[in-house]
């Protein structure tokens, strides 16, 4: 039986601690739905609208080596960055197959994961590395059975999401052999095909919950 795990960590021992220190309204989300490893996606989404000042915050954080590209998309914008670092120690502690990191959202001076582990013996064997590099990790929840969506699939996406999957499917973006690319689905509405990429991973992401979690 998988066991899903809600932990609280520092910022500083993660990523992002001096922009999230002075963003104290703003947070950022980082989502992966593969085992996270020693890696660390290139991207994130933050809340906040002013690209010109998360640009100076980022210049000025530890843990960001150089900012790629900052994309305004819903609601927020899109961030891609190369980090200082290729393994801080929380990932460290979460490297293996049998750990999924689900997401992660920064606010302030701390980062929310939603870690998914294969068994609860797996579990413990990380529990055990949290206290080997003596980091502060704070489980705020575990739940042993998945829950499932009290609604249907489709109420669990945004209405961004379910127009990109739709206008997706209809330009056989689906299709194999595919027969549209992300910058025709860009074009087809109106945004860059950066913007497109996120609204079908989340959107994607929130229908296989829907149906498998």
């Amino acid at each position: 039986m998988t066991v899903c795990t809600r932990i609280a960590v520092s910022a500083d021992d993660f990523l992002l601690p001096f922009v999230l220190a002075n963003s104290p309204t703003e947070r950022a989300e980082i989502e992966r739905s593969v085992p996270i490893g020693w890696t660390v996606m290139p991207y994130f989404w933050w809340s906040g609208d002013d690209t010109d000042r998360l640009r100076e915050l980022l210049g000025r954080d530890p843990t960001v080596e150089r900012v790629a590209d900052i994309e305004p998309v819903d609601n927020g914008v899109i961030a891609g960055v190369t980090w200082k670092i290729d393994a801080p120690a929380l990932l460290r502690s979460v490297d293996g197959p049998e750990v999924t990191c689900l997401s992660a959202t920064g606010r302030e001076d701390a980062w929310t994961l939603t870690l998914r582990f294969d068994t609860r013996e797996a579990l413990a064997v990380t529990s055990e590395r949290w206290r080997s590099f003596d980091l502060d990790v704070t489980v705020e929840s575990v739940n042993e059975t998945a829950q499932r969506p009290t609604h249907g699939p489709t109420q669990m996406l945004t209405q961004c999401q379910r127009e990109t999957l739709l206008t997706a499917l209809h330009l056989g973006y689906f299709d194999v052999p595919r027969a549209a690319t992300l910058q025709e689905l860009g074009q087809e509405l109106g945004v860059s095909d950066t913007a497109i990429s996120q609204r079908l991973r989340r959107g994607l992401r929130s229908l296989v919950a829907s149906k498998v979690a």
